[in-house]
């Protein structure tokens, strides 16, 4: 019973805002145009600017670009072949890889996923071992001292 006397109560409140709003938004729109009607008896003009877009030197999005080869410069230079970076040692000595965040110990240091050390982030860590990138190359470093410590990818 409360419910009810509750639920028409808020619709009665809803109701009155409602119609509150509605002859205010109509009392505005009377002022606006009355204000329009006295500006046609004055003549005035409300000139606005007039905005243009020029896009000069960019690419059109709507046409396709130039596929031909004609046109782009052949390149003479031998490309730059760059050395491979050695990861440095890294010794993991323990992981965590069921609890959230997963959590290895790398050279005494408590790290997660998403962690940095020496410019080596940390981008998984599971049973089998630690997956770091360094220089843009994902290595794996196993915890398993038969496989060997580094594998890259």
């Amino acid at each position: 019973m409360m419910n009810k006397i509750l639920r028409y109560i808020t619709a009665f409140l809803l109701l009155s805002l409602v119609f509150i709003l509605n002859g205010y938004a109509f009392d505005i729109g009377q002022q606006l145009t009355e204000a329009e009607a006295s500006n046609k008896g004055t003549g005035r003009i409300i000139e606005r600017p007039r905005i243009e877009y020029k896009a000069r030197g960019l690419r059109n999005p709507f046409q396709q670009p130039i596929s031909s080869t004609e046109d782009k410069p052949e390149k003479t230079e031998e490309p730059i072949v760059a050395e491979p970076v050695s990861l440095p040692v890294l010794n993991v000595q323990g992981v965590i890889w069921q609890g959230n965040p997963k959590q290895a110990i790398i050279n005494n240091k408590v790290m997660k996923v998403g962690d940095s050390l020496d410019n080596i982030d940390v981008i998984d860590i599971s049973k089998e071992g630690v997956t770091v990138l360094y220089a843009g190359v994902q290595h794996h470093i196993s915890t398993s001292p038969a496989t060997g410590q580094q594998d890259s990818e």
